[in-house]
């Protein structure tokens, strides 16, 4: 059994997903620190310094349950998601680090785990000398969506 996440909590700044048309898109999404990834752990650390490639990759994993937990409340159900458009993956590391796609292919192949082919996406996967937090991983996702969708408001909590 999957776990798809905690609550989610707006604020006046911002919601965790935003429709508009046919496209939705997350906010920054990070793996849920009440949660435990693959690995069994959902951990700081810096890509190239404290962590693995396996480690960050299974936080990136995590972070894709997020996503679609935070998809899964605006639409009702993920069978309104037509396909993953693009994905922004951000990746705390070092300054010579280069492996940040290969920590955001566990976003990616768990996306098209479940979606096959509608889970294929374009991507950008960067380095960042730190993320809020001390998080490890981020994951911005934009989605096409059926048309005919009613998108559920995010209230504050």
């Amino acid at each position: 059994m999957r776990s798809w996440g905690s609550s989610f909590r707006s604020n006046a700044r911002r919601s965790p997903t935003s429709c508009r048309g046919n496209s939705a898109a997350t906010c920054s999404t990070c793996p849920d620190q009440g949660s435990k990834n693959e690995a069994g752990t959902v951990s700081a650390g810096t890509l190239g310094a404290e962590c693995s490639i396996e480690q960050r990759s299974a936080d990136a994993r995590q972070v894709a349950l997020q996503i679609l937990a935070s998809l899964r409340y605006a639409l009702g159900s993920l069978d309104h998601v037509e396909t993953i458009i693009k994905l922004l993956g951000m990746v705390q590391a070092t300054a010579d680090s280069t492996d940040h796609p290969k920590v955001i292919d566990g976003c990616s192949d768990l996306l098209i785990e479940i979606f096959g082919e509608r889970g294929r996406h374009a991507r950008s996967a960067v380095g960042m000398s730190s993320l809020p937090g001390g998080l490890t991983v981020e994951v911005e996702a934009i989605v096409q969506i059926k048309s005919d969708v009613q998108v559920r408001r995010f209230g504050r909590e």
